[in-house]
């Protein structure tokens, strides 16, 4: 049997009741034994709710979700369906940028991403970035600059989502990150962190998001490294 039920988040959802088939028999014997005595209407409704009681299994006792006809797989939360604010950062180190990487299992995809994260309610998106420099790499940053503004729209591990990137560029305070190759993880998640060719993403070995920076960052591009590349001094 199909319900609908209104969510702790003010959205419906569609349960199923996951009782056992013997439940609307209860419901017959028991209306039928109490019908003689208080009426039918009103035995039935006692049977009803008595049922249910015995039942113990609607919606709050095991609910079965079913898949929304609005989406095909994982159930997505009206949090994972709002548009994300990010501040990115773009640091270079002559002709490497520094990107974490992750893994879509869906798609089977290695891809790279520029560090930095989500802006907080009342919070700038520079200091968003310094913010997240700090807690992703325990770095601090230097000269950080807008560069613009990106739209991105996407779809990673089955769920669908939708981010307004502000992209800075920056340079690390702490000269000693240019000169390394091991540069760890992601502090707060493990994800590998390394400095990887502008080249590699501008042909394609190698997969960058957000979508829309490989275009600004090849030659001739609005974000394209002055001729010789940068070197990081700061």
């Amino acid at each position: 049997m199909l319900l609908w039920s209104m969510s702790s988040k003010g959205r419906f959802e569609v349960v199923r009741w996951a009782g056992s088939p013997w439940l609307w028999p209860v419901v017959v014997v028991v209306a039928t034994a109490l019908a003689g005595q208080i009426g039918p209407v009103w035995a039935l409704s006692a049977a009803a709710v008595t049922t249910l009681g015995l039942g113990g299994s609607l919606i709050l006792a095991g609910r079965i979700k079913e898949p929304s006809p609005l989406t095909s797989g994982p159930v997505t939360t009206p949090e994972q369906l709002a548009i994300r604010p990010l501040a990115l950062g773009l640091i270079r180190n002559s002709d490497r940028i520094l990107v974490f990487e992750g893994h879509d299992d869906v798609k089977g995809e290695t891809f790279y991403r520029l560090l930095g994260g989500g802006i907080e309610f009342g919070e700038q998106a520079v200091e968003a970035l310094h913010r997240e420099f700090l807690e992703e790499l325990g770095a601090e940053l230097t000269n950080a600059v807008e560069l613009g503004v990106l739209e991105n729209i996407f779809t990673v591990n089955g769920r669908a989502g939708h981010e307004i990137v502000y992209v800075f560029e920056a340079t690390l305070a702490d000269p000693s990150w240019y000169e390394r190759e091991d540069l760890g993880t992601i502090l707060d998640e493990g994800s590998p962190v390394s400095w990887l060719l502008v080249s590699e993403f501008v042909s394609g070995e190698r997969i960058l998001y957000p979508s829309g920076l490989v275009e600004r960052l090849r030659d001739g591009g609005a974000w394209a490294a002055p001729s010789g590349g940068v070197d990081g001094e700061r």
